[in-house]
């Protein structure tokens, strides 16, 4: 019974002190509950970026292509050191034959000309899918190295403007909710700090009657 009463009493210094703080306490609320919903909604917007980051990364490939006398012995080999190359998430390979078929499935008002062909331009093709944006450069830097790889190609532009909105958007973010937080505590420490003002005379008093600490610092 006399916790209850402890605690009743404890709900109505509260309130009396958030009423005596008046214009102040009304702010420190507003500003808090503002925080609290930006802080949810940059949270919530930084893991929406991460997925459409991931949706992107899923899109991006690199193609490396290999010099046309590559023999199918060596493709298998040469696929192989590919999959082992830490960042490489999969590997996917074209012969120029399966090439020419996609290409006419593709455009079939261009079959003719593709069959009239004499000799099949289309090279020997890696697909490879990198786990992470991050790891496109270490990927192609080292497949390039293979002698039998002559050339490759990815959509540069896009990866640098996405990194680059990754990097701006996190930036950012941090920063906000930095602003934010800093704001939360400032306000909430002002508020306590005006409240312990307002009351120095009770809490003096509750001191000099004996009143645990813990029981004075309760209502702020």
């Amino acid at each position: 019974m006399k916790s209850i009463q402890i605690f009743l009493r404890e709900i109505k210094e509260s309130f009396i002190n958030i009423i005596r703080s008046g214009f102040l306490t009304f702010i420190s609320i507003f500003v808090i509950i503002v925080s609290i919903f930006s802080i949810g909604m940059i949270y919530y917007f930084l893991n929406y970026s991460n997925e459409v980051k991931r949706g992107i990364e899923n899109k991006i490939e690199i193609s490396f292509y290999l010099k046309k006398d590559t023999n199918e012995v060596r493709v298998r080999e040469i696929e192989n050191e590919i999959s082992n190359i830490s960042g490489v998430e999969s590997v996917k390979y074209i012969s120029p034959d399966t090439a020419l078929d996609e290409l006419i499935k593709e455009y079939p008002e261009y079959e003719s000309i593709f069959k009239d062909l004499e000799n099949n331009p289309l090279p020997p093709t890696f697909f490879v899918k990198p786990e992470s944006v991050y790891s496109i450069n270490e990927i192609t830097s080292k497949i390039s190295m293979i002698p039998e790889v002559s050339d490759f190609f990815y959509s540069k532009d896009l990866v640098d403007k996405l990194l680059f909105s990754i990097r701006t958007f996190t930036f950012l973010s941090i920063a906000v909710f930095s602003i934010f937080i800093g704001i939360f505590i400032f306000f909430l420490g002002s508020n306590i700090t005006v409240s312990i003002y307002n009351r120095r005379e009770d809490i003096e008093i509750m001191k000099l009657v004996g009143t645990q600490p813990s029981f004075i610092k309760i209502p702020f």
